[in-house]
């Protein structure tokens, strides 16, 4: 029914004829309607009838009829509304979301109570989790790859693996004690990183030695060389361990035949550290600008 706005607010039914529940986007904004009719619907409405009963379809929040097709994203909530033929000549991106089965235009107030987010995103998609490659799979020694020791905050390991994504790392592997990449905040911090690169969960130092070619570049926070003076030109796995504990511990493993180069950032005196994420971001950046210069 209207709200005291005179406005109608609808989910796409499902099988049954109540709210869809068949993707994330559309359970989170069935539930969202559901609390903002609790909250705006006369007293003549109880609240059991409004969890209950199925919802008209109207305008207000109005899913696609298009056929679906196979693509990396698979539900679309939006809050403006706009054409295929638009989207195809604004932006290529919204254009490849343009014939998803699920694409919701959303009101603002709906979309405030589905984000994670202290404010209203513009537009929420649902993807597949990447699959992730078992560590034995993967070829060995990688170009240049990222290994994360102890990196337990997930804004930082998002910012990596964004990290490794542009500056052309193979794979980047989580280690003991670092952030779950599927982490949400790690997610976001990726900005679309996490599926740009390979990510390998659960690799120990032990792990790594067992491969042949291995050779570590170990971010420590005092007594390595600096970055320009290191040949990073070489098949690499750069190491970066906790801000707090450090690396050292975590290279145990590599014996006489695996060559373990440290390096360390120069920095000011009364300077601490470098976060984690700066610093692999510095490490990256400079094995890409030596591998431009060798390549000429």
């Amino acid at each position: 029914g209207p709200s005291r706005s005179g406005e109608t607010c609808s989910m796409k039914p499902g099988p049954t004829g109540g709210t869809s529940g068949g993707s994330p986007v559309g359970e989170a904004l069935s539930r969202a309607w559901r609390t903002s009719r609790k909250a705006d619907c006369s007293g003549a409405t109880a609240a059991s009838e409004l969890s209950t009963r199925p919802l008209p379809m109207s305008s207000r929040v109005r899913p696609a009829t298009t056929p679906s097709r196979a693509a990396p994203i698979e539900s679309l909530a939006d809050t403006r509304r706009r054409s295929a033929s638009s989207d195809r000549d604004r932006s290529p991106r919204l254009a490849a979301t343009a014939d998803l089965e699920e694409r919701y235009v959303v009101p603002t107030d709906l979309m405030k109570q589905i984000s994670s987010m202290g404010f209203a995103s513009r537009m929420i998609g649902v993807f597949a989790q990447p699959d992730v490659p078992a560590f034995r799979d993967v070829a060995m020694p990688p170009s240049l790859a990222l290994w994360l020791a102890g990196v337990g905050d997930p804004g930082n390991v998002g910012t990596l693996v964004r990290s490794a994504a542009a500056l052309g790392c193979d794979w980047v592997a989580i280690g003991p004690g670092s952030a779950d990449p599927f982490n949400p905040k790690a997610v976001r911090a990726a900005m679309g990183a996490t599926f740009g690169v390979r990510l390998l969960e659960g690799v120990t130092a032990e792990d790594l030695a067992t491969r042949p070619g291995v050779r570590i570049i170990a971010a420590v926070v005092n007594g390595g060389a600096p970055p320009w003076e290191v040949d990073l030109t070489a098949p690499s796995i750069i190491a970066l361990g906790a801000e707090r504990l450090g690396l050292d511990v975590s290279l145990g493993p590599f014996g006489d035949e695996h060559e373990v180069v440290r390096v360390t950032i120069p920095q000011e005196a009364a300077a601490e550290s470098l976060n984690v994420a700066a610093a692999g971001a510095i490490l990256l950046g400079e094995a890409r600008r030596q591998r431009m210069i060798a390549a000429g």
